[in-house]
């Protein structure tokens, strides 16, 4: 641990020796020195590398000398390295009470890690972590059921300990983001929407509905709505799928500028399961998704967005559009949240790392009795949704 010199002491019989005329510079020298020496172990606090670093904050056990606890990424993120994945890097670090190291190493720390995170769709069954009966083995998955992977599900009911998911009953809650309410005389005010804002943002959409799809064919059905919906609608469609291009995040800001709506659609319908996709009303749109159900309970205003499950058919649907658009003043209501909640996200949603670290601090011993039916079959998604939809 660093530990914070002494006062430095300037001995007489030293000085007697200079020439009075450098004594102020030689004092200007050392007083440099010793705020350089203080400073450059912390000047790097923040600064979190992907294979290895540790969460460094003023620790609860501060006074403790034995080593932080060792959070260990024992699977990649998709082949990336786990702590690079943004949903794990984002939190704030100055605001955690624990102090962890967080590493990928997995020869260095195999034996000694108080957490494993395995990402589900990147297990091996054939590397595991040694079997311990202190170690905390972390589900992490930021899928629906329907898109897991296999893996997982050759492992014993009872592996895991705790899970990392979108769903709120997980051990940790993470979504994709989440609305921050604004907080007067706290939330920055470059941070708050503006009306006038508001409404020349609006003023600029010109055209109808847009989307982004690169899975052409998915569980909930979602192609086959918007197939019908072509029908009533003009909707400008963006890439695997259509074989149109708009790679470039410019691009597509320009474009959510230009549109009134973007299609949301889930691949899958699951009870809390929503993707980045909705979250593009950020900038300004009004999202629209299959179902108002499966976003129950994610405390999202119900006026923020328009659900396909509110209309009989893909053309009550679009005449609803159409409505909107020729009357601007009730597509403003769609835009009442700018007023309640803040223009970024909700950090807090995003301290997976400071969550993991008290886990790890704590050492209580937790266990998912079954981690196949609490994923799988209480996972609550629906098969088939839009052939379902359409039938009725």
């Amino acid at each position: 641990m660093f530990m914070k010199p002494s006062k430095p002491r300037i001995y007489p019989y030293l000085i007697c020796n200079f020439n009075l005329k450098l004594f102020p510079l030689l004092l200007l020298l050392f007083c440099l020195a010793y705020i350089l020496f203080l400073c450059i172990p912390y000047a790097n606090e923040d600064v979190v590398n992907s294979s290895f670093f540790t969460l460094a904050v003023d620790s609860i056990n501060a006074s403790d000398s034995r080593e932080p606890p060792v959070v260990l990424a024992w699977t990649s993120f998709f082949g990336y390295g786990m702590f690079e994945y943004s949903f794990l890097r984002r939190f704030d670090s100055k605001k955690c009470r624990y102090s962890c190291t967080f590493t990928e190493d997995k020869a260095r720390y195999r034996n000694n890690a108080s957490i494993v995170v395995l990402h589900a769709r990147n297990i091996d069954i054939n590397d595991l972590p040694p079997a311990r009966p202190d170690l905390l083995k972390v589900f992490f998955i930021a899928e629906s059921p329907y898109n897991s992977g296999s893996q997982y599900k050759s492992l014993p009911a009872n592996y895991f300990n705790l899970s990392i998911s979108y769903r709120r009953n997980s051990d940790i809650f993470l979504p994709y983001d989440s609305f921050q309410p604004i907080i007067p005389m706290v939330t920055d005010p470059q941070d708050i929407w503006q009306p006038e804002e508001v409404e020349n943002k609006i003023k600029g959409k010109t055209k109808m509905l847009l989307q982004f799809v690169s899975n052409c064919k998915t569980s909930s059905g979602r192609e086959k709505y918007v197939e019908q919906l072509k029908k009533f609608v003009e909707i400008t469609d963006f890439g695997r799928c259509s074989g149109s291009v708009c790679s470039q995040d410019e691009c597509e800001k320009q474009e959510i500028d230009k549109h009134m709506f973007y299609l949301a659609f889930e691949n899958s319908i699951c009870h809390q399961y929503t993707t980045e996709k909705f979250w593009k009303l950020r900038q300004l749109t009004v999202p629209i998704v299959l179902s108002r159900w499966s976003l129950d309970g994610l405390d999202i205003p119900a006026d923020a967005y328009i659900a396909v499950e509110d209309f009989k058919s893909p053309e009550e649907l679009a005449k609803h559009l159409y409505y909107l658009k020729n009357n601007p003043q009730e597509y403003l209501k769609y835009f009442s949240w700018t007023k309640k909640y803040t223009k970024i996200e909700d950090l807090k949603v995003h301290d997976v790392l400071c969550q993991l670290c008290k886990l790890a601090t704590e050492g209580n011993k937790a266990e998912i009795v079954d981690i196949h039916r609490y994923w799988e079959k209480d996972g609550i998604c629906v098969d088939n949704f839009v052939d379902k939809l359409l039938l009725t």
